[in-house]
Order: C-alpha cells, then sequence, then structure tokens
C-alpha cells in the first residue's frame, strides 16, 4: 500500500501502472473529487477507484461523470475494515484470487 501526498502524486502514480486500486475520501481539501476521478480513470489500464463519502456528496460526484469515469465502488459511513476490504477485493476480481482457485 502506498499513500501519495496529493492529487497530483495519485494521478502520476495511476498512470505509470502502479496502483491497483486508489481510495478517495470526500471531502478532499482543495480538490474537485470529479476532476480527480476523471484523471484517474483515463488511460488505457486505470486502476479500481473507491470512493468513500463522508459528506453525502456521491449523487453529484457520479451525476457530475459519464459511466465510464465514474468510481468503481462506493462506500458510506460508518467505514469498517471489513466493508473497505470487501469492496477492494470487489475491484481487484480474479486478479486478487490465487491461480487455481
Amino acid at each position: 500500500m502506498n499513500l501519495a501526498p496529493d492529487a497530483v502524486g495519485a494521478t502520476t502514480a495511476a498512470r505509470q501502472g502502479s496502483v491497483d486500486v486508489v481510495c478517495l475520501e470526500v471531502p478532499l481539501a482543495n480538490i474537485d473529487p470529479v476532476s480527480l476521478c476523471a484523471a484517474l480513470k483515463e488511460g488505457p489500464a486505470p486502476p479500481g477507484v473507491l470512493l468513500v463519502d463522508t459528506w453525502g456528496q456521491a449523487a453529484s460526484i457520479l451525476e457530475s461523470l459519464p459511466e465510464e469515469l465514474r468510481p468503481d465502488a462506493l462506500l458510506e459511513p460508518p467505514l469498517d475494515a471489513a466493508r473497505l476490504l470487501v469492496a477492494i477485493d470487489g475491484m481487484l476480481g480474479e486478479s486478487a484470487s490465487p491461480e487455481g482457485e
């Protein structure tokens, strides 16, 4: 797991292909979540994007983005480790399963 210090770091890592899943918690300080979601989903092999909505902004974010640029999963509070892991595992899909299972 890597922590990007800012939106530029997150999008750079995503475009380099070194990221499988990006977890975004909104609201984001001084960052437009719509633009960040769109930037993360661009490119030939974008990462999965998990949006953790702590302020009820998900509906407006989803409405503002075309389907192909929307987050892959959405979680709302209360958030716990089990729900987070299930969401991430769901986004990773087959790539998270050991070979032969």
